[in-house]
């Protein structure tokens, strides 16, 4: 019984992981920085993926576990759910922050 719980709590932290690496920036917006030479945007823009994603893995990986009390019902769910989200909005903001810090900025906005 405790080893089925431990199971089901470890598939679903790496549901919680897999999901929140499908979690890109906001609308795939474009990043550009002009002081620096364009094939190099896609290296940049991969490295800040990188680091948003592992940003989440180690954030999920101290996520209090969900207790067995909440696995078969609603707020368990409810709990995975809003993890999730969270996690998500967590990599796109860790992404952002990376991007800017590297001198990037949206297309839509004006770059000093």
């Amino acid at each position: 019984m405790l080893q089925h719980r431990l199971a089901l709590i470890l598939f679903s932290a790496l549901g919680v992981i897999a999901l929140s690496a499908c979690a890109k920036a906001p609308a795939r917006q474009v990043w550009q920085n002009p002081d620096v030479p364009q094939e190099q945007w896609s290296s940049d823009i991969g490295e800040c993926r990188r680091l948003a994603r592992r940003e989440v893995e180690r954030e999920a990986g101290l996520q209090p576990m969900i207790s067995s009390d909440n696995l078969s019902g609603g707020l368990g769910a409810y709990q995975q759910n809003m993890t999730t989200y969270d996690l998500q909005r967590l990599q796109a903001q860790v992404f952002e922050r990376c991007m800017r810090a590297n001198g990037y900025g949206p297309a839509s906005e004006k770059i000093k």
